[in-house]
């Protein structure tokens, strides 16, 4: 019978809308994460809506953007920049990205500049699968959009290529083109498939063949042209090469799994920058998440060592990118002693995230209930006590702060009492400190 109450208990709160359960504190909803971590998902109103708390983080990263994006020297081919979020775990890295790629990406078209932000939650166990990750970031669709934009542009430089590639498609028996398609210009297409659909139309398998190969010849000789390496040039042909009917894994590309590519991580990420910057912007930025699984203990010295070079290389060779890197201050010092060079040139700025006080914490506290609520500065349904207990309990870890507010508006709707405020002793009734 016990055990039927609380299930039936367990069934009306969760039928019961979760607003009018938690109504008799002002809020519309639970605004706290469930986990305390960042959500990836979050829309842009809820990152702009919380911002760094430090008033020094938020200096700092307004003085990274503006040497980053704006007053340039205009002879500098170099405009490499980089900064370092170095903090505990739970200290609130990944969110602080989040609101650097907010405000890069909200100054899109102020002042003539337009930057494209590349947010990596993970920078891989070896180079090539860093760059994997930004392409995956960027997202596959996008991508070879991207590229097959390069080679129209290509064949509208080269009529000749194009009906070069259009006599091949002719058939004795039938005209490819319809009278209204074969006259087409590459401008006139509205999209790279029409143009293969056109390339295609009423050839037979064997046809088919000779097209698949003469796209290929082309396809590379114009990513040559911006990729001075064949390897690197084939490499971003097999990221297109489905849209012509040639079966390749985008995730085996995509993951650093070609041997082909190492080595060459350079190459790729420097046409990768010319690509999009082709494309009208005119930054691009990397903000690199977990870069402390670098020296986790994941790898062996030798791997680290080769990683840690090979991105010092990447650096000095193309600085047409600027970088944020997340990490701890554990993995900062293990890259200074696997790799001073790559050290110093990757920790020109550093933003040191701090601990929770009761002043932030209020802060933090007030800008998640404000997600739920009419903007105000209250702390309800908390109170200053348990504020201080709950960093007692968390040690100032923003991330268990979090946790632990979601878990407390949770447990209000056990309490039967019309106003209820969550104090010392409330938060003692469910919250047991870091070392119970």
């Amino acid at each position: 019978m016990e055990q039927k109450k609380i299930l039936e208990q367990i069934l009306k709160e969760t039928n019961s809308h979760e607003a009018d359960s938690i109504s008799n504190l002002g809020l519309k909803f639970n605004p706290f994460p469930r986990s305390g971590i960042a959500d990836s998902n979050s829309s842009d109103e809820v990152i702009e809506s919380l911002p760094p708390i430090n008033k020094e983080t938020m200096s700092e990263i307004v003085g990274f953007v503006k040497d980053s994006l704006f007053n340039k020297n205009p002879r500098e081919i170099d405009p490499y920049l980089s900064l370092i979020i170095r903090g505990d775990y739970g200290t609130g890295k990944t969110q602080t990205l989040f609101f650097i790629k907010w405000l890069l990406e909200s100054l899109r078209g102020e002042n003539k500049v337009n930057p494209y932000v590349v947010y990596i939650d993970n920078p891989g166990l070896k180079l090539s699968e860093l760059i994997g990750s930004i392409i995956n970031e960027i997202g596959q669709e996008n991508f070879k959009r991207y590229l097959w934009d390069v080679f129209l542009a290509h064949l509208n430089k080269n009529q000749s290529l194009l009906e070069q590639l259009r006599s091949i498609s002719k058939s004795n028996l039938s005209t490819l083109f319809t009278e209204e398609s074969k006259h087409l210009t590459i401008n006139e297409y509205v999209s790279y498939k029409i143009f293969i659909d056109d390339l295609y139309k009423g050839v037979d398998t064997k046809k088919r063949k000779e097209v698949q190969d003469a796209l290929k010849v082309a396809i590379v000789k114009c990513f040559e042209e911006i990729a001075p390496n064949t390897s690197v040039a084939i490499y971003f042909y097999d990221l297109v090469a489905d849209n012509i009917g040639i079966n390749k894994t985008w995730d085996l590309l995509t993951t650093g799994s070609i041997k082909e590519i190492d080595k060459r991580e350079f190459h790729i990420l420097k046409t990768i920058v010319e690509i999009i910057k082709g494309l009208g912007y005119t930054d691009f930025i990397i903000l690199a998440d977990e870069f402390e699984e670098i020296t986790a203990g994941r790898l062996p010295k030798t791997e680290i060592d080769n990683y840690l070079r090979n991105l010092r290389t990447l650096i000095d060779k193309e600085k047409n990118w600027c970088a944020v890197f997340a990490m701890t201050g554990k993995a900062l010092t293990m890259i200074e002693q696997f790799s001073p060079p790559l050290a110093d040139r990757i920790k020109g700025r550093i933003i040191d995230l701090k601990p929770l006080n009761i002043e932030t914490s209020k802060i933090l506290i007030t800008n998640y209930l404000n997600l739920a609520r009419d903007n105000s500065i209250e702390i309800y349904p908390f109170d200053e006590s348990a504020i201080s207990t709950l960093l007692e309990y968390t040690e100032g870890s923003p991330r268990l702060l979090l946790k632990y507010c979601y878990l407390l508006i949770q447990r209000t709707k056990d309490e039967m009492q019309e106003n209820v405020i969550i104090n010392a002793d409330f938060v003692k009734r469910y919250v047991k400190p870091l070392d119970n």
